[in-house]
């Protein structure tokens, strides 16, 4: 299986730093995204305790976040408070997030059809 492609880590931190922003476009990609679709485990783990905390009504920051996996035990999985600490490059434009969102999916619908070609074969020796 191919491994994820530099811009799909990029959009994936792009759009955990928009969170991080603080500013409300950083959330409008909620009902478009789920955890599966995250490639990078430490983004996945990122996303889902974002997630996690919105649902709860909590405005999800860094500290917020850092504290939620640490209680987890996977703050070290998630990349340690400092990989979290430099998801800081936030995007600006709500249209370069729905840009992200695109290539997030895109690449894990490829890593699926990829997982499944790969069992196919698997099946067809």
């Amino acid at each position: 299986m191919e491994a994820i492609t530099n811009t799909a880590l990029a959009a994936e931190r792009g759009i955990l730093s928009s969170v991080f922003s603080g500013k409300p476009e950083g959330f409008q990609w909620f009902n478009l995204l789920t955890t599966e679709y995250f490639h990078d485990i430490r983004h996945r783990l990122i996303y889902s305790a974002i997630h996690s905390n919105y649902l709860e009504g909590t405005k999800p920051d860094k500290l917020i976040i850092q504290n939620h996996l640490a209680k987890a035990a996977l703050l070290e999985t998630a990349g340690g408070v400092e990989y979290i600490q430099s998801l800081n490059e936030a995007t600006d434009s709500a249209h370069l997030l729905e840009s992200y969102v695109i290539i997030i999916r895109n690449n894990s619908l490829k890593h699926k059809i990829d997982a499944i070609s790969d069992k196919l074969k698997e099946l067809s020796r």
